[in-house]
């Protein structure tokens, strides 16, 4: 976007829009045309542009063209049958909200100009998944004096889809060597991402013997921190530029402090993130990789084989053959890091050789809660002495919660280390959801989200939501930050699309939060009415998840909302849902 008159900043928005991009780089136009505020005759006067946009694949510009169109509803100046005729791509998507925004659009014209030819294209949404779209087609063909074709009306009831069958995941490519590897380390130290660090970390243990002249800009600029000023420990660049020095540094250096990677800090008491937490372990994990570097070549085995961190059970299997085999030994915790990114039901196939398992740290270095989640408490910590007192929700252990609800709060990108620590447990979303609970308690009134990776973490899962899982899901839709919101609601809608949603256990937990005034009742309502008006899919078990509150919505305030969405799924499913 360019300075200058607003008006040529209109017409820039309009041509970003109509250029496909991936939806977060579209939404700051849609918000910064919101922010220009255009009026009808501007708006007239670029109605081509806006007619284009009827087409675009990203929803909200879709919506927004539906919007400024509809003002100019019986304004002379406007090209209607363009409109009707840009409709089809619109009317033909399968989400609720735009083809109700289409449908109304073209009521709106026809009651301006009867004569308009919209019947034919308001059939094109007849036969649309959901039913209360059907409905609303059907209602306004009738307006028209249409008839209502008969597969409409035979579709007048309520069906859920079939889970769908989870998208084909892309492969993790290796590194293929170490110039690769310096290309990589260069852009991690801009922005760090799971996915290329764990690419990383398997490139830097089997090329850490190698020094390639391509290495030279990397050296440069390890020998500073990664931004203006001191370094800054809580940084994942800052833990990407240890990593790099690690193996680019002469051997004869050989202090262990350098070599330390801090991901999270508490300021009383003032500590680096404790072991068995999930930001402590992350850098656990990236200190014991930098320490082993220091010795030269290693063998690597934690590198996820598809982009959603998964390993299955035959391919660990092979690798840790081929370490047994050459006599090798693994660093650091990068067995237990393999195991954990097999699924659960898969780990028993895996054939870890006894020499492997000898050398395997004492402590593992995720232990915080033993070996299954442990029972659910909520309890009432002081973050600092002059901090006012904060309820966490705890799943498990002791653990340090007061530390941990310190982790992040000076750290500006403290999201990507959060993310660094979700990509520990791909394969175990209830474990994940136990330990992020103290930063999900946080995000109830951070206006800056920190969660976002955990939620998406938890919507990648193909199990069933346990209780810990529920409860981050409840705690993601009821965040003060509207991304926090927005990634708990794709989550729970990934979940229902696959056929892996519990509306039993998400309502248990939503009924435990709400009684206990831990979340803000018409944030969580306005999380789930968003989930049941985008994907059929999530209706049933929302039924059910509803099913769960009436007892604890007696005497609420804010109950309405509640009951309002109960009685319209109870009537869309013909199921009551209390």
């Amino acid at each position: 976007m360019q300075d200058g008159d607003p008006r040529d900043e209109l017409d820039d928005v309009l041509a970003a829009l109509l250029r496909e991009r991936p939806a977060g780089e579209v939404a700051p136009y849609v918000r910064r045309h919101d922010a220009l505020a255009p009026t009808s005759a501007e708006v007239l006067a670029r109605q081509a542009a806006y007619v284009a946009l009827l087409g675009v694949a990203h929803g909200p510009s879709v919506r927004l063209a539906q919007r400024e169109l509809a003002r100019l509803a019986g304004d002379p100046g406007l090209d209607a049958g363009e409109v009707v005729a840009a409709s089809t791509l619109a009317l033909e998507r399968t989400d609720r909200v735009t083809v109700v925004g289409q449908v109304r659009l073209l009521a709106a014209l026809a009651r301006a100009d009867p004569a308009l030819p919209v019947a034919d294209a308001l059939r094109l949404a007849a036969e649309h998944p959901r039913a209360d779209v059907r409905a609303l087609v059907a209602r306004e063909l009738g307006r028209l004096g249409e008839p209502v074709p008969a597969r409409t009306r035979a579709l007048g009831f309520f069906f859920a889809p079939a889970p769908a069958a989870p998208p084909a995941v892309a492969a993790v490519v290796p590194v293929a060597d170490a110039d690769e590897l310096v290309a990589v380390l260069l852009e991690l130290l801009d922005e760090v991402d799971p996915l290329g660090l764990e690419r990383a970390i398997d490139g830097l243990l089997r090329f850490g013997d190698q020094r390639p002249p391509s290495a030279r800009p990397l050296a440069e600029r390890i020998k500073r921190p990664v931004r203006p000023g001191a370094a800054f420990p809580g940084d994942p660049r800052e833990a990407v530029r240890v990593l790099a020095r690690a193996w680019l540094t002469r051997r004869r250096i050989v202090l262990d402090c350098t070599w330390t990677v801090e991901l999270g800090r508490a300021l009383v008491p003032d500590a680096a993130a404790r072991p068995g937490t999930l930001i402590g372990a992350a850098g656990q994990r990236l200190t014991a990789i930098a320490r082993a570097l220091r010795d030269g070549l290693w063998p690597a085995v934690a590198l996820p084989a598809t982009a959603d961190g998964l390993i299955p059970a035959e391919v660990l299997s092979s690798r840790l053959a081929v370490v047994a085999a050459a006599g090798r030994r693994l660093p650091g915790y990068e067995l237990e890091v393999a195991l954990r990114r097999v699924p659960p039901e898969d780990r028993a196939l895996v054939e870890v050789p006894v020499e492997l398992s000898r050398v395997a740290p004492r402590r593992p270095l995720l232990d915080a809660t033993g070996p299954a989640v442990g029972e659910r408490r909520t309890v009432v910590l002081r973050p600092v002495p002059w901090a006012p007192e904060v309820r966490v929700v705890r799943f498990g252990a002791e653990g340090t919660l007061a530390q941990e609800l310190q982790y992040g709060t000076h750290e500006p990108r403290f999201e990507q280390a959060l993310a660094l620590g979700a990509a520990l447990l791909p394969q175990d979303p209830d474990r994940l959801a136990a330990l992020a609970h103290p930063y999900l308690a946080r995000d109830l009134t951070w206006d800056r989200s920190c969660t976002v990776p955990v939620h998406r973490a938890l919507g990648a899962a193909r199990s069933a939501n346990g209780a810990a899982a529920s409860s981050a899901l409840v705690l993601g839709l009821a965040a003060k930050d509207a991304r926090a919101r927005g990634a708990a609601q794709d989550a729970v809608l990934d979940l229902a699309r696959y056929g892996a949603l519990d509306g039993a256990a998400l309502g248990e937990q939503a009924a435990l939060l709400l009684g206990e005034g831990l979340v803000v009742g018409r944030r969580l309502s306005t999380g789930l009415r968003e989930v049941a008006g985008a994907g059929d899919a999530a209706v049933p078990p929302l039924v059910d998840a509803l099913a769960a509150l009436p007892p604890v919505l007696v005497g609420r305030h804010d109950r309405g909302p509640f009951i309002e969405l109960a009685a319209e799924l109870g009537e869309l499913t013909g199921r009551r849902s209390g």
